[in-house]
């Protein structure tokens, strides 16, 4: 699965204006819409690597279930898409959290760079407090899913929240055009260490020669 990025059209600041408001449609139109603006991108961005997640099929196989009863079935239309739309969000879940999990890897692999060295030290302080209200977000995300109706949409909204604050990380922080030059800068403080270690050996080992050598000496 490939990082997200601006590109699979999950932004921040569309995420951002979506913040607080709850999508719940009511008929096929709206279905199909939200689907089309919200579930669809999560799919692609999962999906990227070729390979399906076997949650988020079977809870898009549900909704289409539910879809399909409406004329099957002359099941009541708000009713059918309601239910829909719960499988959707229920797919969603899975897709967040993969995401999730790709960002707090990522996130380990920065910290092998020394980031320190970015404006003054307040990346870094930036980054921490981003990554803990990530790690809080989910886990609020993670309990707000229950097994009534309401919990379900409520807990969409919170893991949206969430996925906007992974995307300010990758835009502002992974992605950011300083990350290779202290990447390089850092690679150039190892190497200057490693040289510094190898001279102080060195000097070590000829002083230990030069011991030896006067000790025998003046035997």
């Amino acid at each position: 699965m490939n990082p997200p990025s601006d590109q699979n059209g999950l932004n921040e600041s569309s995420a951002s204006s979506r913040g607080g408001r709850t999508d719940r449609p009511r008929d096929l139109n709206g279905l199909y819409a939200f689907y089309f603006e919200r579930i669809k991108p999560l799919y692609n961005v999962v999906s990227a690597d070729s390979h399906v997640p076997f949650g988020i099929l079977t809870e898009i196989m549900a909704c289409f279930d539910h879809v399909a009863r409406i004329s099957q079935y002359a099941q009541p239309e708000p009713e059918s898409i309601d239910r829909a739309v719960a499988h959707l969000k229920r797919g969603s879940f899975d897709a967040y959290k993969l995401i999730l999990k790709k960002a707090i890897d990522d996130y380990r692999r920065l910290c092998e760079v020394d980031t320190s060295v970015i404006d003054n030290g307040h990346f870094n302080t930036r980054l921490t407090k981003l990554i803990a209200e990530i790690r809080a977000g989910a886990v609020h995300a993670r309990t707000t899913e229950g097994d009534s109706c309401d919990d379900w949409h409520n807990a969409f909204d919170v893991w949206d929240m969430v996925h906007s604050k992974i995307m300010t990380f990758y835009k502002e922080f992974y992605e950011n055009e300083l990350v290779p030059w202290a990447r390089k800068k850092g690679w150039v403080k190892r190497i200057v260490a490693f040289g510094q270690d190898v001279v102080v050996a060195c000097v070590i080992a000829l002083l230990g020669w030069m011991l030896n050598w006067w000790i025998v000496a003046i035997r």
